[in-house]
This record gives structure tokens, C-alpha cells and sequence, in this order.
């Protein structure tokens, strides 16, 4: 093997091991490409605030199983559906079901976010 050879060998090794050592002590942002809007409504009867989470937009801390509401600070939101009518929005029911129409407007169809 000529010396070309083995100095292209050791320049692709060396780039390789850069960008695995790179990955492991950097670590990685979870990547937001392809998700959607996430919609939610407070659980909290006293505040039952209604918003929506942009992908990469959430204020809870990246370990949090859930969203932090915006109004109350509280991290016990529920998962919507939104209705693509009025633009409400409704918990959903179950397992993540989203209601057939809208109970504010009777309208839909009923929009589910992304996770």
C-alpha cells in the first residue's frame, strides 16, 4: 500500500472518531423536523387555559414527561384536540382519542397535535 493511501485511511479515521467523540461529550438537541403544534388545556378547573406548543418552543424542563401551562405554571396540562372551526380546544378522551365534533360549536373536524 503506497503512503496516499494510507495517509487518506488515517484522515478518514481520525474525522470518524472527531465526530463520535462529538456526539458523545456534545450530546444532541432532539430534533424537532416533523413534528406539529402540540395543542393543550389546563387541567386546573381554576385556570382551564387553552394554548398550543410549537415544536422546539416548551417551557418545561427537557427531562418533564409533560408541558408546563403558560398561566399557572402548572405542569398538569392535558393533551387537545382543536377544533379547526373555532379553534377551541378540547381534552381529548381515553387513550389520546380525539372527540368526533366539536362540544363548543358542534364543528370539526378536530385537529390533533404531533408528539
Amino acid at each position: 500500500m503506497n503512503n496516499t493511501v494510507k495517509i487518506i485511511i488515517i484522515v478518514v479515521a481520525l474525522a470518524g472518531a472527531a465526530v463520535l467523540i462529538g456526539w458523545s461529550v456534545g450530546g444532541s438537541k432532539p430534533s424537532v423536523e416533523g413534528r406539529r403544534t402540540a395543542y393543550y388545556v389546563c387541567s386546573d378547573p381554576k385556570c382551564a387555559t387553552e394554548f398550543e406548543v410549537e415544536p422546539g418552543q416548551s417551557i418545561a424542563p427537557p427531562e418533564s414527561p409533560t408541558e408546563i401551562c403558560p398561566a399557572c405554571k402548572k405542569d398538569w396540562p392535558s393533551r387537545a384536540a382543536k377544533c379547526s372551526a373555532c379553534g377551541r380546544h378540547t381534552p381529548m378522551d381515553g387513550h389520546g382519542i380525539a372527540p368526533e365534533a366539536c362540544p363548543a360549536c358542534g364543528g370539526g373536524p378536530m385537529l390533533t397535535s404531533g408528539a
